[in-house]
């Protein structure tokens, strides 16, 4: 990669003086790990904005300095911050409405009267308390994110704590962190790292909390555009028991699909008032669900060789290059019959 290229790729992302303390900071790094970031093909840096948009993220997560990276590692497994954040980013992008129209507003709250007028005569389910909710992307993001980090928090848990040991014993030394990766991390702007995170596993546990929360941010900002109705995954997510239709999308699915926006409203009104009222008969249901999901998270196997060839794959020690070394789907053990 040509140093004028990336030099002036650092400016564009941090601005002329913190893009150029970041490239001060990139030539005093070890000559051999200079070297493996300067050879990278430069079409696989990220675009400025992008660049731009994770550091908001970021700090929307509460990482402005050092300092809350050891609070971060310490809240918990997750960064729910850090996901929102990113999850809002996408629900918030090219496209996606703000609010739902007075007309499809209507139409949807319309369908949900039929649904519930049908369910009354074809059950014997009570509806749920309150009333379901007309929603956009943004509401479902804020609406579910936290019951989305309850689910993923014990394999979470369990693969930093794995990374953690691993990391502990490629990076460690007697003394804690070794150079090469406090310069990673310093960022483009140079701050001491306290001397609690100067233990590597407790280092790689923020490493993990922030990968898991980019993956989640990620995943959950991709549903948005995708889920018609809070019960879409078969659970209750949202807090309102009465859940809620993500309007835009469904008017778009009919566009997909051909079909009359009205009848597919319906359709999907009377699928999302099915589950309401199934759930809030049977209260039992639900936290059935959250143990069997937690039991089955918990038993996760981790196969410590396949993560240690990630981690060895990782280009560099930083959340997004981790990214692979807590990937469920990469370092589990498959499940036996």
């Amino acid at each position: 990669m040509d140093e004028n290229a990336i030099r002036q790729w650092l400016i564009d992302c941090f601005g002329p003086i913190q893009g150029e303390m970041a490239w001060n900071q990139l030539s005093n790094l070890p000559e051999e790990l200079r070297e493996q970031l300067m050879s990278r093909d430069p079409s696989e840096l990220p675009k400025p904005s992008e660049v731009q948009s994770m550091m908001q993220a970021f700090t929307a997560g509460g990482l402005n300095t050092m300092g809350d990276m050891e609070r971060i590692a310490q809240e918990g497994p997750i960064n729910v911050k850090l996901a929102k954040s990113l999850a809002l980013q996408q629900a918030n992008g090219k496209g996606s409405e703000s609010s739902v129209s007075a007309e499809y507003g209507e139409m949807a709250r319309r369908a949900i009267s039929e649904a519930n007028l049908w369910l009354d005569t074809a059950c014997e389910f009570n509806p749920a308390e309150g009333e379901t909710k007309v929603l956009t992307r943004t509401d479902w993001v804020n609406g579910t994110l936290d019951s989305w980090a309850q689910f993923a928090s014990p394999v979470a848990q369990s693969m930093n704590d794995a990374l953690a040991s691993i990391l502990s014993s490629r990076f460690g030394d007697d003394d804690g962190i070794q150079p090469e990766v406090s310069g990673i991390f310093a960022g483009p702007v140079q701050i001491p790292i306290p001397d609690s995170m100067k233990d590597p596993a407790q280092l790689m546990r923020f490493v993990g909390n922030t990968s898991f929360a980019m993956q989640l941010g990620r995943a959950a900002g991709d549903l948005s555009h995708e889920v018609r109705g809070s019960f879409d995954q078969g659970i209750a997510l949202l807090k309102n028991p009465a859940g809620g239709l993500i309007v835009q999308n469904i008017v778009e699915y009919a566009e997909s699909l051909e079909l009359d926006a009205n009848e597919v409203m319906g359709y999907l009104a009377l699928q999302e008032l099915a589950h309401t009222r199934l759930y809030a008969s049977v209260p039992w249901l639900m936290p059935r669900f959250e143990a069997l999901l937690g039991k089955y998270a918990r038993g996760i196997a981790i196969d410590m060789d396949a993560m240690e060839e990630q981690i060895r794959d990782a280009q560099t020690v930083d959340p997004d290059s981790m990214a692979d070394a807590v990937n469920i789907t990469k370092v589990a053990f498959p499940d036996t019959p």
